[in-house]
């Protein structure tokens, strides 16, 4: 299972000509979120659609199609997408969550502490924002 994991901020006909089975390029702006994917993945889980999908995404990228599970069960690599209708509702409730907020679930569920500051939180906050603006895709690969 892979260890680090950025956000990529991808056009809507980039992310559509992918999911298509196209090979566009899928450069785009990136927003590292390195190991906290995995307690954001924990928090988000049980917080329900679409707060669940926030590291899983919608789609799975056509050229190398292995699930979320797949990938924790040993797979290297996860290369998900999520559209850009999943990345509106996304952003609109990210938009209203603190660190308070995020600092309680995390309690909850027993997780956290990879990111103290918060700053990779606010790292994944700032890319589904300039996605949303911009009626955006965006990718997640984790390695």
């Amino acid at each position: 299972m892979g260890i680090r994991a950025s956000l990529t901020v991808i056009s809507r006909e980039t992310f559509d000509e992918c999911v298509q089975g196209g090979e566009p390029d899928l450069k785009g702006d990136s927003y590292f979120i390195d190991k906290a994917w995995h307690d954001f993945y924990d928090v988000f889980k049980s917080k329900g659609d679409p707060l669940c999908r926030v590291i899983t995404g919608d789609f799975l990228h056509p050229g190398h199609a292995v699930t979320f599970e797949e990938f924790c069960e040993g797979e290297e690599l996860y290369v998900g997408f999520m559209s850009p209708e999943l990345v509106q509702r996304i952003a609109a409730v990210l938009t209203n969550l603190s660190h308070a907020q995020l600092q309680t679930w995390y309690e909850e569920e027993n997780v956290g502490g990879y990111d103290i500051e918060f700053s990779l939180f606010e790292s994944l906050k700032a890319a589904y924002m300039q996605a949303s603006q911009s009626g955006d895709a965006v990718l997640i690969s984790i390695c």
